[in-house]
């Protein structure tokens, strides 16, 4: 279940702050939403035959369900919310 918050104090530990399910989660890490937005790009998918949204980051690449689910909440929600 995808779950969106607002926090308004900065995150020190992201591991500590949302340890994540080990069955579930590889890693946890922060990433603001200025950076998603510049580097969100699209990939074409074998899988779902058409091109698919993908955040790849220095460190980490934001793909599958999490980059499809992230995609539309970025930019019909939080972008205008936040004018970004």
């Amino acid at each position: 279940m995808p779950i969106l918050a607002v926090l308004t104090q900065p995150i020190i530990s992201s591991t500590n702050t949302f340890p994540g399910n080990v069955e579930e989660v590889d890693e946890v890490f922060v990433v603001s939403l200025s950076k998603l937005l510049e580097v969100e790009t699209v990939e074409d998918s074998p899988r779902f035959r058409t091109m698919i949204p993908v955040f790849p980051l220095e460190h980490h690449k934001i793909w599958g369900l999490t980059a499809v689910v992230t995609r539309p909440i970025l930019h019909q929600l939080l972008k205008p919310a936040f004018g970004l």
